[in-house]
């Protein structure tokens, strides 16, 4: 569309002139009309009819005279008529028309009536924008617009059944797992002595003239020792030992009187096998086990009631004068019958446990004797028996002076022949921890082993 006031084509819908700057909607003024005097003085008239605006073709701009280069086209002259001005509402950015040279902030009309409204409101009271109706009409578009309808959040009850089955089985697996966590280790001592058959029986100690029993005990060790650097959170392993090591004896009775027996015995010890590191040597060759070579003839005296021990009353060394386990008697059991699941304290004594060094030596532990029932053992009828010990309240000075805490657990079996009351055979492993803490591990030791013995 053309601009009234220049005729220059400017967009549809434009409202000011891109060319001149007035109103698109405006007119323009007429121009005042001569006197006489001036028409006549002026002469004939050569003012030629005005020439409606038209809008130029492509090919009109193609055929006017090219432009020369660096010059710049003189623009049309332009009439300027200022008693209207195009301004932008200041409140909702809107174009009007304003007096040229109007004084203060350009408002338009609508918001100088809503502004004249909001000054007469009461407190909370809703007015409408002009540009959007009365509010008659604003409840009118409201009310045809389509309105949503209402979700409804049904509450689903949960059946009982299917809660009780899931609490059920959630206090069930939770009970497994404390069964899990809280149970017992196995029962190594019953691994060991394996089938028995539950009856009742009793020991006769009472073999023959000519008696004469053979036994070879097998003692196996692994012994590592330990001491924590005082840098760098390491230990130095100042022993690592496997060790395995015989006894071989042979006993022959001498006579029986009133319920005890005495034999005549010989032993001999023997390293098998002993590799490893003791400090940064080579231990093939260090002495750990003291009991090597041909042992001098003992008389020892055997009841069903007390270990064995020599004639005079002094004591022998279980694994150097005698087996550990010959006789009924190293089970200091009370009676010599017996039924299923009878049981009840003693000492044994076991060649399971070393020094600082490695050396070995024989010691006490407290233990339980359950009687398992009859069995079997390298084709002799025997009593079977549980032995199941822990550690002693004491031990000897090498070892208390050097560790202030210890843990050992002895677990295995005994076979007991029924005619004779001499050991069929023996299996007994053992572990025993031994540390000095000192507010931090100083020293840490542990041996761990098994002690097996048969008869020929």
């Amino acid at each position: 569309m053309d601009c009234p006031h220049c005729g220059i084509e400017n967009l549809v819908g434009a409202r000011v002139c891109a060319a001149c700057g007035k109103s698109m909607v405006s007119q323009p003024r007429a121009p005042a009309a001569a006197s006489e005097a001036d028409r006549s003085s002026a002469g004939p008239s050569t003012s030629q009819p005005a020439r409606a605006p038209t809008i130029r073709r492509a090919a009109d701009e193609l055929s006017s005279a090219p432009t020369k280069w660096g010059e710049s086209p003189s623009p049309a002259p332009v009439e300027r008529h200022d008693e209207l001005e195009q301004a932008l509402c200041r409140i909702c950015q809107s174009p009007f028309d304003v007096a040229s040279g109007a004084a203060g902030p350009p408002v338009c009309p609508s918001c100088k009536s809503l502004s004249a409204q909001v000054g007469q409101m009461a407190p909370n009271e809703v007015q409408i924008h002009p540009a959007t109706g009365t509010i008659e009409d604003f409840a009118g578009q409201l009310n045809a617009a389509p309105r949503p309808k209402p979700v409804l959040n049904k509450r689903v009850g949960v059946r009982a059944g299917p809660v009780a089955a899931v609490a059920g089985l959630v206090i069930g697996i939770a009970g497994l797992a404390v069964v899990k966590l809280s149970g017992h280790e196995p029962d190594r001592a019953k691994e060991i002595v394996g089938p028995t058959r539950a009856e009742e029986c009793t020991i006769e100690v009472a073999p023959s003239d000519d008696f004469v029993a053979r036994h070879v005990t097998t003692l196996r060790l692994k012994l590592v020792r330990e001491e924590p650097r005082v840098f760098g959170g390491t230990a130095d392993r100042r022993l690592d030992v496997a060790q395995a090591t015989t006894q071989s004896s042979e006993a022959a009775l001498v006579r029986l009187d009133r319920g005890a027996a005495t034999f005549d015995m010989t032993s001999e010890g023997q390293v098998v096998s002993q590799t490893g590191k003791s400090g940064s040597d080579d231990a093939r060759d260090t002495v750990m086990y003291p009991w090597s070579g041909r042992h001098p003839q003992v008389r020892v005296r055997a009841t069903s009631t007390a270990p064995l021990s020599q004639l005079d009353g002094s004591a022998v060394t279980a694994g150097y004068d005698v087996q550990p386990f010959f006789h009924l008697g190293a089970l200091s059991a009370q009676t010599r019958s017996f039924r299923v699941g009878d049981r009840w304290k003693a000492d044994i004594s076991m060649p399971c446990l070393a020094d600082r060094q490695g050396r070995v030596f024989t010691w006490t532990f407290p233990a339980e004797i359950t009687y398992a029932g009859t069995a079997v053992r390298a084709g002799y009828k025997c009593a079977a028996f549980r032995v199941t010990a822990q550690a002693p309240q004491r031990y000897p000075a090498a070892v208390d002076d050097a560790f202030n805490h210890s843990s050992v657990k002895i677990a295995g079996a005994v076979w007991i022949e029924l005619t004779t009351g001499v050991s069929a055979g023996a299996d007994l492993v053992f572990d025993a921890h031994l540390w000095k803490d000192a507010g931090r591990i100083e020293d840490d030791y542990t041996i761990a082993g098994r002690l097996t013995q048969d008869r020929e």
